[in-house]
């Protein structure tokens, strides 16, 4: 049984996500994006070619539909910068273990031709991509105060990951509060579909779990 603080926690952590997904995309401002707070939109629809609760420790189960509706909303914001780019939103997954606030999000895209996805294999080669991502994660988090992105690094065990792949590791703190945002997130590109995968944590470093493995599993769904 979830309790009411680890629900509170949760929309901090999509957002977050939220902050990386506009980061790795190269967008506007995150601060710059309305969302329809009365608008639900319908949530994308999962397959088996996306993230699984058997791609992650047994502690972890499907988001509740609060959650994937805070998550969604961000998403639709989104959508006319992707169609624009000729990108089109596949599948997003989302699971959470409540016990440890740790959160867990793999959403998918269909690069409709050799433009996307030379752009895409081309935002992942940036020399600057830590600093975006940085930028990203703090405007995400803006609506729940100020955060500092302390540390960022990249990761490594990429490489076997999808056509193309980047990943980072990044740990960030609230000013003047006494929380602690751990997380990692990687982007990788199997023929015409781009994915990202994150992992979120409050308050505690992730331990049992490792993106680049997550993320390797789904990198094998879609090679059946």
């Amino acid at each position: 049984m979830s309790s009411p603080c680890a629900l509170t926690r949760f929309p901090l952590l999509s957002s977050l996500i939220l902050g990386i997904l506009c980061s790795w995309l190269t967008i506007l401002p995150v601060d710059s994006i309305a969302v329809d707070a009365a608008s639900v939109p319908v949530e994308p629809q999962q397959t088996v070619r996306n993230l699984q609760a058997s791609d992650l420790p047994p502690r972890f189960e499907p988001a509740p539909p609060f959650l994937r509706q805070f998550i969604y909303k961000g998403l639709t914001a989104l959508q006319p910068y992707l169609e624009r780019e000729g990108i089109a939103l596949g599948d997003v997954s989302t699971f959470v273990d409540f016990e440890q606030a740790e959160l867990a999000l793999a959403l998918t895209i269909a690069l409709s031709n050799p433009q996307t996805v030379q752009k895409f294999d081309a935002d992942l080669s940036r020399p600057n991509a830590g600093e975006i991502l940085a930028k990203g994660i703090e405007q995400g988090i803006q609506g729940f105060g100020s955060l500092k992105v302390t540390q960022i690094q990249e990761l490594n065990s990429v490489e076997a990951i999808g056509n193309r792949a980047r990943g980072f590791s990044f740990q960030a703190n609230f000013q003047g509060l006494p929380l602690q945002l751990f997380g990692e997130a990687v982007a990788f590109r199997r023929n015409g579909v781009g994915a990202l995968v994150v992992l979120g944590a409050l308050n505690h470093p992730l331990e049992k779990i490792r993106v680049q493995d997550v993320a390797a599993r789904l990198d094998r769904r879609f090679l059946n």
